[in-house]
């Protein structure tokens, strides 16, 4: 009787009805729309910083192929690495992942703040190391992963981003871990026993599919600490950022309508440029250890696991099968209790 009980209780947790019911237009909770509109209000700002009283002009040079030595005259603040590929080549377009701006990594769809010499980087290039692009992908399926995690939840069950794990790709999977806040100790006690389904975790892969699919941008802006915190206003969130990243400026990535801190770059060009993507396990970590004032202590910590394949490699069932099944094996590269879970 007590799992029959269980099982009704779990089953209302991952909204999978509504996730298979809205594959085109992925829906995020209030709070994370809000965050959205402080983003585009930051965004449209500094667009109108950069346009007043008319668009400052760089240089950009163009060292790859074809066409070496191409020159562009490109819009400071505005101009991104992408906009220079429209100018050249559709090929330049599509393929390209990450650029390479005077030879360090850059996002395609970060904007140019002084003259740069411009190559671009794509996941079967020949004549460069694919690291960096490869990289890229892993953190980018991070993003979307949370972005599925975050928005698959019922709201009474809000599932939020607590922190990236950095692991590298020999280990299987990338990995972030979440934290759940609850009202009543009665439903706190009833999810240390809730894992979730074969059914629910499919749910919330289709969720990150829809988003690959949908081709969304990965745009990005930087923000001082303090601005950082007044767009995310997440302070869990920013309390572990500190130990993600030591540096003094913080970058807010988006892609759609959902935006997240993220201690490093670069990211992937765009969405569409993930191919199979999976949510492998999410398993419970302990409670919350650090809450903040007049924060709830009714706080578990989960840890969501995943992976993914670029588009471009055509991967046979039976050889992603067996990614799977590495992916939802517990990634020996991290620790297993962070500094805020408390076991239970």
């Amino acid at each position: 009787m007590f799992l029959v009980v269980s099982r009704r209780f779990a089953s209302n947790i991952v909204n999978a009805t509504k996730v298979a019911s809205r594959l085109a237009n992925v829906q995020y909770p209030s709070e994370i729309m809000s965050r959205f509109e402080r983003w585009s209000t930051s965004q449209r700002a500094e667009r109108d910083y950069y346009l007043a009283p008319r668009p400052e002009l760089i240089k950009v040079i163009y060292q790859g192929q074809p066409n070496p030595g191409t020159e562009l005259e490109m819009a400071k603040g505005l101009s991104t690495p992408y906009d220079c590929a429209k100018h050249m080549s559709q090929m330049l377009c599509d393929r390209s992942v990450i650029a390479l701006v005077d030879g360090c990594p850059h996002d395609m769809n970060r904007t140019f703040k002084q003259d740069a010499k411009l190559d671009f980087m794509h996941f079967k290039d020949i004549n460069m190391d694919p690291t960096e692009a490869n990289l890229a992908f892993w953190r980018s399926c991070q993003l979307v992963m949370a972005a599925a995690v975050e928005s698959a939840f019922e709201e009474r069950f809000p599932m939020r981003l607590l922190a990236f794990h950095n692991t590298p790709l020999e280990s299987g999977s990338f990995v972030a871990d979440f934290r759940m806040e609850f009202e009543t100790t009665e439903e706190f006690e009833k999810m240390i026993s809730w894992s979730p389904s074969e059914y629910d975790l499919r749910a919330i892969s289709a969720v990150g599919q829809t988003i690959s699919a949908n081709a969304l941008p990965f745009e990005c802006m930087d923000f001082d600490r303090k601005g950082g915190m007044e767009i995310m206003q997440d302070d869990y969130r920013m309390m572990c950022l500190n130990d993600e990243s030591s540096r003094k400026n913080c970058t807010l990535f988006r892609i759609g309508n959902y935006v997240q801190v993220y201690p490093n770059g670069p990211m992937i060009s765009f969405t569409s440029q993930i191919g199979r993507f999976s949510v492998t396990s999410i398993r419970l970590l302990g409670s919350l250890s650090s809450t903040k004032p007049n924060g709830s202590s009714l706080q578990l910590v989960y840890r969501a696991q995943g992976i993914a394949m670029p588009a471009v490699f055509l991967t046979h069932f039976t050889t992603y099968d067996l990614l799977l099944r590495r992916a939802r094996q517990q990634n020996r590269s991290i620790s297993e209790i962070p500094n805020y879970v408390r076991p239970l």
